[in-house]
């Protein structure tokens, strides 16, 4: 019986592995990092210190993504809105907690601001059907 519970371990850990490298590949061959999974981990630092952010829309929710958006407050964050996901209503974007309400259009799909404060900031689309969160750390 023990000997059968080892292997059993051993055949789902080697399926979630392989689940967790077709992820990985998926995402690589899309030219997507994990952030633009709603997975938490939704900033990167350039060499300015600038937070970056890729805003684009999620199908299955059709809610934006990443959710939550994590920055740090006192940081400048840019936000570029992901036009091929992100449409109609929802490319327009309002950040109520930080005076922010613009429409996404091409050549002008960034959105700059520095967080303040920590807490957790609900933004959306124009018309509230398209929801997301930013949380300042």
């Amino acid at each position: 019986m023990q000997q059968e519970t080892k292997k059993s371990i051993v055949i789902i850990g080697g399926i979630l592995i392989t689940v967790f490298v077709l992820f990985a590949i998926k995402a690589a061959v899309a030219g997507k990092s994990f952030s633009d999974y709603g997975l938490g981990l939704s900033t990167d630092s350039d060499t300015s210190g600038v937070q970056e952010v890729t805003l684009t829309l999620d199908p299955q929710t059709l809610d934006y993504a990443p959710n939550p958006i994590r920055v740090k407050a006192g940081i400048p964050v840019r936000i570029t809105v992901d036009l091929n996901s992100v449409r109609g209503c929802t490319a327009s974007v309002r950040m109520p907690a930080f005076g922010i309400q613009k429409r996404a259009i091409p050549g002008d799909n960034v959105i700059e601001f520095t967080p303040e404060k920590p807490g957790t900031f609900p933004f959306s689309c124009s018309m509230g059907m398209a929801q997301g969160t930013i949380i300042v750390e």
